[in-house]
């Protein structure tokens, strides 16, 4: 074999191996750079929302606290949310809805609603909400059902 051909064999060679090394380094790391933790806290949910007055509450909610309490009683025994699953408090997950839907414009980032409620921003928010809506939805249904009746 020529000389040449056997030096080209040899660095292409080489090329796939080192391109082969550097696939193997990208798919076993998850990110490029690290990335450090986002500060997240219960502390306004759990110390500062409760402690306003209904004005306030309302404009937070979109609802009285006795209205929460409420829709609160009306929801929290469904099935929806008495899985095997880990899950955030009922009030919780109710609270996170009422506060995305009473938001517009950049209030409803996932970001800031998952560092005002210290919950986790890679879905958590999503489930939450496809969990409310269900069950709300079915409670819908449910008086919808019981008014036809009457």
């Amino acid at each position: 074999m020529n000389q040449t051909l056997l030096w080209k064999v040899d660095e292409e060679e080489e090329i796939m191996e080192a391109f082969y090394e550097d696939l193997l380094i990208f798919v076993t790391q998850r990110y490029l750079e690290l990335s450090s933790p986002v500060a997240k806290s219960t502390a306004w949910f759990s110390n500062v929302l409760p402690e306003l007055d209904d004005k306030r509450f309302k404009i937070m909610m979109r609802m009285t606290k006795d209205q929460f309490s409420t829709v609160l009683k009306l929801i929290e025994n469904n099935p929806v949310f008495l899985t095997d699953k880990k899950q955030l408090p009922v009030a919780t997950q109710l609270s996170i809805v009422l506060f995305r839907l009473g938001s517009y414009g950049s209030g409803i980032a996932i970001a800031k609603l998952s560092t005002l409620f210290g919950i986790g921003d890679g879905g958590t928010v999503e489930r939450v909400t496809e969990r409310v809506f269900e069950v709300s939805h079915r409670n819908f249904l449910a008086l919808n059902h019981m008014i036809e009746i009457y």
